[in-house]
């Protein structure tokens, strides 16, 4: 997927720390609760994902490890992603104003609110050239869940479908998911040593045997991620994240070998 540089930015930092019919309740509305804990048929479930909503008119469902829907690939998107065992509190603390403010975001909306019976806290931010982003986060001790739906700056028809969008959204705690669900490829397990292990922010986690601890910097583990990218190179997104890590901390990275597949 051909994404704008502060738009890959933006959207790969906040996945790096780490909803629902709309309420016709006016006064839960003024409560600052998005929704009720109810599906309708007009509702759709994000495969791999306990997540279930009404798609934005206009919008398609995206393909591969970016998990929501697509309007325009490289500027008109809305993801999901999860986090299995992260709080909600701390992914929030990890994703304030504050901090965004320091990248050089600017942040025209926070606001403290509830999702179902999870609290959550929704945001409107923007880098003031390329994009805007509706960003909402819920959650409680044991996972959370962000929303990201990203347009440009002036289109107020998109952000507007964004944002009534994302008052729909429902979260299924209960549901079996499938984590592989939407992923085209399969690592055959008797000819690799690489088990799989998790899927993480859209990215799936393999590691030598299946050990967990990917903290030790002596156990090679490898990451997988799908990416749709109609109209741009393997090469040229393996750039852009790679350019993301580096904003965010890493550094010294030293390429050992390359084979980018465009196929």
């Amino acid at each position: 997927m051909q994404v704008n540089t502060k738009i890959a930015a933006l959207f790969l930092y906040c996945l790096a720390f780490f909803i629902s019919c709309k309420s016709t309740d006016k006064k839960d509305n003024e409560k600052g609760k998005i929704s009720a804990f109810v599906k309708s048929t007009a509702h759709t479930n994000i495969p791999g994902t306990h997540i279930f909503m009404i798609p934005p008119s206009g919008f398609k469902a995206s393909t591969g490890s970016m998990k929501g829907f697509i309007k325009d690939e490289t500027t008109t998107f809305l993801s999901v992603t999860e986090f299995k065992g992260k709080s909600f509190a701390a992914e929030a603390a990890n994703n304030s104003a504050e901090k965004m403010k320091a990248k050089g975001f600017s942040v025209f909306m926070e606001e403290e609110t509830t999702v179902g019976p999870y609290k959550a806290r929704r945001m409107r931010i923007g880098d003031g050239e390329t994009s805007t982003v509706w960003q909402l986060l819920f959650g409680d001790d044991s996972f959370a869940v962000m929303i990201m739906g990203i347009y440009p700056p002036h289109d107020e028809i998109s952000g507007k479908q964004i944002a009534e969008a994302i008052e729909t959204v429902v979260y299924d705690k209960d549901m079996v998911v499938d984590e592989m669900a939407g992923m085209n490829y399969t690592i055959k397990s008797n000819e690799s040593r690489y088990k799989f292990l998790k899927i993480q922010a859209g990215l799936a986690f393999y590691s030598l045997e299946g050990n967990a601890d990917l903290k030790n910097d002596d156990i090679p583990f490898l990451v997988l991620s799908q990416v749709p990218r109609e109209n741009a190179s393997a090469e040229s997104f393996a750039e852009t994240a790679l350019e993301s890590t580096l904003r965010n901390g890493f550094s010294n990275p030293s390429i050992k070998k390359q084979r980018l597949f465009n196929h």
